[in-house]
């Protein structure tokens, strides 16, 4: 899983799993790190430390598997934040080990993997093409949960910050180079060389920006107006995304606003706090089961997509809109207005029903209670999966219900709605 080869003071770390084509970020591996800094760290000889991969790519995220056996225990937010812990220890080890740690980066580095380069003191990667580096976490209704909010925002600003912590989109290699995200990018041949350079040269601090007296994080100053209004975009942003059923920017938004007020210990503890409550949630399980889980069971048929133009799958997606489209007029024709129904929609990520406005406007304009739209939401919903709730092949039904038929992913698709 680890190689380490020292030479002239120079400690190389290789990270190499075993019988798997990209590192994962799992218990074993943070384990292994840890003994392995707990080894080199007290070492007078040890003048510095590449962290770097045997494989094409750095590490790719986490270990889902393990994730999927925590959505599942049932365990609280604690509890469930607590098994997780391990990495997030891990990487403040590395980045108060009193040595300095360059992150060699032969390609991609996402989710668990960038947040374990973040709390590295200086990162190079390889010009690879196809290389990215980003925090996807928001995607599967859980947030980076081992520092991401708060070293990110801390190294290159709020600003740059927020986009790729709450929108989840990774970047190549130029742009993080161009944002701070990265410190140099060479040519692949002459990766390691230029790692071990930097810290020959001893242009690697043995001691992160956020841990120095009078630390302040680069660009907007988080009690400014304009801070502000980045968050409020940022908010407004995430509520317009199905917000209420996927609370996972918001909860990063909340992680960025209060941590960057706080030292980084108090910050991480403040992440922790959110990323276990984002455990327990039904929107991480379930997505985790339609991003993840559902498409290797797809892909394995190879059902790389749904086809609009397969009669089954057309006929499928048909009959969900259908049922949340007789469902909706049922609805207006006990009263709810066409208005509310298609708050309600957009509200749980629902395509825009099609209704016409029927009947005297209403009398009152206040604004209907989010429980209400709430109620509404799931009445729809659940139309829409019982009109396929005796078909056998759930994979197909869930692939075609959400790419074909806009069913929103947090639910876990038709199969796991009707389940509930």
């Amino acid at each position: 899983m680890l190689n380490t080869e020292i030479s002239c003071g120079i400690a190389t770390v290789t990270i190499d799993q075993p019988g798997r084509s990209m590192n994962v970020i799992s218990t074993d591996l943070a384990a292994a790190l840890a003994a392995e800094f707990d080894r080199l760290a007290p070492d007078p000889q040890i003048r510095g430390v590449i962290l770097t991969s045997g494989k094409p790519n750095f590490v790719v995220g986490a270990d889902l598997a393990e994730v999927a056996q925590v959505l599942d225990a049932g365990l609280s937010a604690p509890e469930a934040a607590a098994r997780f812990a391990s990495l997030g220890a891990l990487i403040r080890r590395i980045e108060t080990c009193g040595k300095p740690v360059c992150a060699a980066l032969p390609g991609t580095a996402l989710g668990g993997g960038l947040e374990l380069a973040l709390g590295c003191h200086t990162r190079i990667a390889a010009a690879t093409p196809d290389a990215r580096f980003g925090l996807p976490e928001v995607g599967l209704g859980l947030l980076p949960g081992a520092g991401g909010t708060q070293r990110l925002p801390r190294l290159i600003g709020i600003a740059r910050a927020l986009p790729l912590l709450t929108g989840g989109t990774p970047i190549d290699a130029s742009q993080a180079l161009e944002i701070g995200l990265l410190d140099a990018v060479v040519p692949a041949a002459e990766l390691l060389a230029a790692a071990r350079a930097a810290l020959e040269a001893g242009r690697v601090p043995a001691i992160q920006p956020w841990d120095q007296r009078g630390f302040r994080p680069p660009g907007l100053p988080v009690n400014s107006i304009e801070a502000f209004t980045a968050f409020t975009f940022a908010n407004a942003q995430a509520a317009s995304t199905a917000g209420p059923f996927r609370p996972a920017a918001a909860a990063i938004l909340s992680c960025v606003y209060e941590g960057l007020r706080l030292p980084i210990a108090q910050g991480l503890q403040i992440e922790a706090g959110y990323f276990g409550t984002l455990l327990t949630t039904p929107a991480a399980r379930n997505l985790l089961a339609t991003r993840f889980f559902l498409r290797q069971r797809l892909n394995k048929r190879g059902l790389r997509a749904a086809d609009a133009g397969d009669p089954v799958q057309a006929a499928l997606a048909a009959r969900i809109g259908a049922a949340i489209l007789a469902e909706a007029q049922r609805l207006s024709q006990n009263g709810v207005t066409a208005p509310v129904l298609r708050n309600a929609a957009l509200r749980a990520g629902l395509p825009a029903l099609q209704l016409a406005d029927a009947g005297a406007p209403p009398r009152s304009t206040r604004p209907v209670p989010a429980e209400d739209l709430d109620r509404i939401a799931h009445a729809l919903l659940s139309a829409g999966a019982a009109a396929v709730a005796q078909e056998e092949d759930r994979d197909l039904v869930d692939l075609a219900a959400l790419e074909l038929a806009g069913f929103p992913d947090w639910t876990g698709g038709p199969s796991r709605w009707h389940a509930a």
